[in-house]
C-alpha cells in the first residue's frame, strides 16, 4: 500500500495533477490548472476557492476524528481550530492534531447558546448527534447508525469562547466548516462575532431527515443566503437510489 502512495505522489508532482479517489472504484485525475473548472470534484473546487479567497483559518466544527482536516492538509497548510464533543472521538482527534503545530482542538460542541446536553453516540461515530435518529435512518444505514451510548457534553456559543483561541482571530479570513449531524444552523447562529470574517462555509444539509427535528436543506440555505453567502458547490454525502439524503453545501461570500 505504501508503494502505491509513493507512486501516486510522484505522479502528482511530475505531471502537475491532483489524484482523488471517489468511492471504491472511481479515480479523478485533474490537472492543477483546471481546478476551478472541475465542478464535479469537491477537493478541487474547495482548494481553488480557499486560494482565491485567501483563507488563513479553518474552523472545523464537528471534527469527529479529524478526517476532514487530514484531507484538507493535501492543499492547505494554514491555521485550523477543531471542535468535537464526544470524548472517544476527541481522544483520537487530539492525538492526530498533536503532530501539527497549526492545529488546535477543543472538547465541546458549538451552538447558539451555552448549556449541557446529552449526545447520542452511534455505533459508527460519524452518526453521533445531539438529535435522535429516526426510523428511516436506522432502516437505511442499519447497525452503524444505532445508538449504543449517551454522554453528557458541553455546548458553547462560539461568541462566548472565542477568547480561548490562542491567536487573534479577527484579522483572519475564515472558512467555517460544519458537520454536526443536523445541528449546523445552531452553530452558525452562534458565530455572530466573526460573521464579517467568514468568506467560505461548508455545511452538511439534509434533503431527507435521518434525525428527529432536523432542519430541511431549503431552510438552511435560505439562512446562509440571508447572511450574504452564495452557492458554489453541492455534493451528495449519502443517497438512496436516485434520492439525495444529505449533501455538503459549499458557499462563498462574494467580494
Amino acid at each position: 500500500m505504501w508503494i502505491l502512495k509513493i507512486i501516486k505522489r510522484v505522479a502528482m508532482w511530475c505531471f502537475g495533477v491532483d489524484i482523488y479517489r471517489v468511492g471504491y472504484k472511481t479515480i479523478q485525475i485533474i490537472h492543477k490548472s483546471e481546478r476551478k473548472n472541475a465542478w464535479f470534484s469537491p477537493p478541487s473546487i474547495l482548494s481553488s476557492i480557499m486560494e482565491d479567497f485567501q483563507v488563513d483559518l479553518v474552523l472545523d466544527i464537528g471534527a469527529n476524528k479529524g478526517q476532514f482536516v487530514r484531507e484538507l492538509r493535501r492543499f492547505y497548510r494554514g491555521l485550523v481550530v477543531s471542535y468535537e464533543p464526544v470524548s472517544s472521538a476527541f481522544t483520537e482527534l487530539r492525538h492526530v492534531a498533536s503532530q501539527d503545530k497549526k492545529w488546535f482542538v477543543f472538547n465541546y460542541a458549538l451552538g447558539s447558546e451555552s448549556r449541557e446536553q446529552i449526545i447520542n453516540i452511534s455505533n459508527h461515530s460519524v452518526f453521533s448527534s445531539l438529535l435522535e435518529t429516526n426510523k428511516y435512518c436506522t432502516e437505511h444505514f442499519g447497525k452503524q447508525s444505532t445508538n449504543i451510548a449517551q454522554e453528557l457534553v458541553s455546548i458553547r456559543s462560539f461568541d462566548e469562547v472565542v477568547s480561548e483561541i490562542p491567536f487573534n482571530i479577527y484579522d483572519k479570513k475564515i472558512f467555517l466548516k460544519m458537520d454536526t449531524q443536523g445541528y449546523d444552523l445552531e452553530v452558525f447562529r452562534g458565530v455572530s462575532c466573526i460573521r464579517e470574517n467568514l468568506v467560505v462555509l461548508q455545511s452538511e444539509v439534509s434533503h431527507k431527515a435521518i434525525y428527529h427535528n432536523m432542519t430541511h436543506w431549503i431552510e438552511s440555505i435560505n439562512e446562509y443566503e440571508k447572511a450574504g453567502f452564495t452557492l458554489a458547490g453541492f455534493y451528495p454525502v449519502n443517497t438512496d437510489k436516485f434520492q439525495f439524503i444529505e449533501s455538503n453545501c459549499i458557499m462563498v461570500r462574494m467580494k
